[in-house]
């Protein structure tokens, strides 16, 4: 007797086998389309956030340079990616954020009626951040540089992130970078921003006779970028006649210049850390606070002078002596405002130079002298 088939038996595993097989497809098709997706609306959303801290690191770089205080800010380095467990995945995203060395600013056909400062050259470093992702194509590096932040989608483009405060009406501030920053990895990252040499204190400059006041600095933007980030300070409106950026051929750094019109302006020089191993500076030079005067004999007066660094900044703890026509006085420390001050009871019935310079002699700074007449 011949037994028959049971085709049953054989649906089972067959019916399996095609489930499997569609499983697998369906997989496939995913990891190859929308994966891929997925990863690139995550990149561009970690490439927004990115622009975002990057604009708070301008934020709090600024924040600093106006108040002195210490305003660290994060930055996220890598996107985070989902852990899929049938799919693969694209690797663990990294970024790097690194300090890059400019170059020194200066302020061309300057006087400064009010103070001597011998040094006004100004190094500085720019902050990039460099992003690696596996699909979106448009990852632009982020720069910062003279406190204003930009993305950069190639050398030629650049959108503002921040605003700027290079020039403001009559005010000039340079907000000067220090320190070497070089980090990399998937995690996020504090740029301390800790104020060097910070005060409110300004200094009065002006055109002299070789020509117009005009800021020179380094520069990795364009010049369409630059004036369009200071599109509302050029004349009519505003101070600036001219902004041109001339191209360095030998190095990747060109040169920004922002011409001024004439007039009176205030110089705000700050120096701010973006590490944390970065040293004061010294003092520069002596600044007269107590004018030459008429006084009468038996009187007292306060004979003060400010200790500065060459950002034109206070310095505290300075030990400064004083003489009288050669002879010793007696000696001060400068307060945290940088001021040290000595009661002179007047003495005589001529005239008296008071002279003040600071009593430690490794330090390069010329003495200055105040002239009292007797009357």
């Amino acid at each position: 007797m011949r037994r028959r088939l049971d085709n049953r038996a054989v649906a089972v595993p067959v019916a399996a086998v095609l489930a499997l097989g569609f499983l697998v497809l369906g997989l496939t098709v995913y990891q190859a389309t929308v994966i891929p997706a997925e990863t690139e609306a995550i990149e561009h959303e970690h490439s927004t956030t990115v622009s975002s801290q990057f604009a708070g690191v301008a934020d709090s770089i600024k924040t600093t340079t106006t108040d002195g205080s210490t305003s660290p800010s994060t930055v996220r380095l890598g996107a985070q990616y989902p852990f899929r467990t049938f799919l693969v995945g694209p690797g663990q995203a990294s970024g790097t954020l690194e300090t890059v060395p400019m170059g020194t600013v200066t302020v061309e056909n300057a006087s400064y009626p009010d103070t001597e400062n011998p040094d006004r050259m100004y190094t500085t470093t720019g902050i990039r951040y460099t992003p690696t992702y596996s699909q979106y194509a448009v990852g632009a590096e982020t720069w910062l540089e003279h406190g204003v932040a930009v993305r950069r989608a190639d050398s030629a483009s650049a959108v503002g992130l921040s605003e700027q405060y290079l020039v403001d009406d009559s005010r000039i501030t340079l907000p000067t970078l220090a320190g070497s920053l070089s980090r990399s990895g998937s995690e996020r990252t504090t740029v301390p921003n800790r104020p060097v040499s910070v005060s409110d204190t300004t200094v009065e400059v002006t055109s002299n006779e070789s020509g117009p006041l005009t800021l020179v600095a380094p520069t990795r933007l364009d010049e369409s970028t630059w004036k369009r980030l200071l599109a509302s300070e050029r004349t009519p409106d505003g101070q600036i006649t001219d902004i041109s950026v001339r191209d360095d051929p030998e190095t990747d750094t060109n040169e920004l210049r922002l011409t001024l019109a004439e007039g009176s302006y205030d110089l705000d020089v700050s120096r701010i850390a973006v590490t944390d191993r970065v040293e004061n500076p010294e003092p520069a030079y002596l600044f007269e606070r107590t004018p030459d005067q008429t006084v009468s004999e038996g009187m007292t007066v306060p004979v003060s002078v400010e200790v500065r660094d060459r950002y034109d900044n206070p310095v505290s703890g300075v030990r400064v002596e004083f003489s009288a026509d050669g002879s010793e006085l007696g000696t001060a420390r400068s307060d945290e405002r940088g001021v040290a001050t000595y009661e002179y009871t007047v003495a005589g019935s001529d005239t008296v130079d008071i002279t003040a310079e600071t009593a430690d002699p490794e330090l390069s700074v010329d003495p200055v002298t105040v002239r009292l007449r007797i009357a």
